[in-house]
């Protein structure tokens, strides 16, 4: 919006500048899709069908057009997710390093929705360093270097966060405390929406045929506009269908894998075991689903399918 308000400061201008962020966002997501998708799939039919289920999913595509942060944290995922594996392959070189920190802090300076993801992404960078079979020298450079970068790069932020809101360091809770203070002075505010108030966390979750779950499958899938323009019924049977063999499909091969040791590839490179990539893929969903759930409860019932967009991974 600075760039382009160089030229101009119209309403139509400053809007697109805003939403060009999403579009630059999920196209640089769609490059490294497909990046990753070479990584883990050895044939290139499958590599691009990764890529293709991932950034061609009706929602995705909308939030690549949209005035937020969503199309960004995609993008960081899939970044962290694809330098993670190349790291593990290519035993961890310097690049690997660099492109993997870089994306933790991109991720950690858009939404906390994704804060699973590089927790346990971070973990697994952890226990891929130690497993290599890099010098002992050699690991303790490339973690110093990882951890420099991201401390560097982000740590700002949450140190300003905490000198300025007396220890906050993600500034929540001095949100609150400045919605209630302001509230309280007369000044209009957005009010949460906090179903907690008259049920129970169990009665949100199943309450209205299990409202919150299909609101958010459904609009993870697609669901535009104010989230009242749906797609046709046919299309959100389609994309369970297609997930849910996808699941099965994915898990019997990768339980199968785990705690087998790596297999060499042609090339050389260690193959990161399909399990344990599963065990990250599914700890990391599982965290996001449970952020959602417990915002939706706490602070503001909003089943949307773009805090949990990360998923579509």
């Amino acid at each position: 919006m600075k760039m382009i308000s160089l030229f101009s400061t119209g309403d139509h201008a400053m809007l697109f500048a805003s939403r060009l962020c999403s579009v630059m966002s999920v196209t640089v997501c769609a490059f490294f899709c497909f990046k990753l998708g070479n990584r883990l799939f050895r044939k290139r039919g499958s590599a691009t069908l990764f890529g293709v289920l991932v950034c061609f999913i009706p929602q995705v595509m909308f939030l690549g057009m949209y005035q937020n942060n969503d199309s960004f944290s995609l993008m960081t995922i899939v970044i962290v997710l694809y330098f993670l594996v190349s790291g593990y392959q290519e035993h961890w070189r310097t690049k690997h390093c660099i492109g993997f920190s870089v994306g933790m802090v991109l991720g950690l300076l858009s939404y906390y929705s994704v804060y699973g993801w590089l927790l346990i992404s971070g973990i697994a960078f952890l226990f891929g360093l130690w497993r290599d079979t890099l010098s002992l020298r050699q690991k303790v450079i490339n973690f110093s270097l990882t951890v420099g970068i991201v401390l560097c790069l982000s740590g700002w932020f949450f140190i300003r966060n905490a000198i300025l809101n007396h220890g906050d360091f993600f500034g929540m809770a001095t949100e609150d405390r400045w919605r209630n203070e302001l509230a309280a002075q007369g000044v209009s505010v957005f009010q949460y929406n906090t179903p907690n108030l008259t049920q129970s966390f169990m009665d949100m979750l199943t309450g209205s045929n299990y409202a919150w779950l299909r609101s958010t499958t459904r609009s993870f899938i697609g669901c535009f506009g104010y989230m009242y323009i749906p797609l046709p019924e046919s299309m959100y049977s389609m994309y369970y269908l297609i997930y849910g063999l996808g699941i099965l499909l994915y898990a019997s091969v990768s339980v199968r894998s785990l705690g087998l040791h790596n297999r060499k590839e042609r090339s050389g490179n260690q193959e990161m075991p399909q399990g344990w990539f599963l065990v990250i893929l599914l700890l990391s969903s599982v965290i996001t689903m449970g952020l959602s759930l417990y915002q939706s409860y706490t602070r503001d019932y909003q089943a949307q399918g773009r805090y949990v967009i990360s998923l579509a991974v």
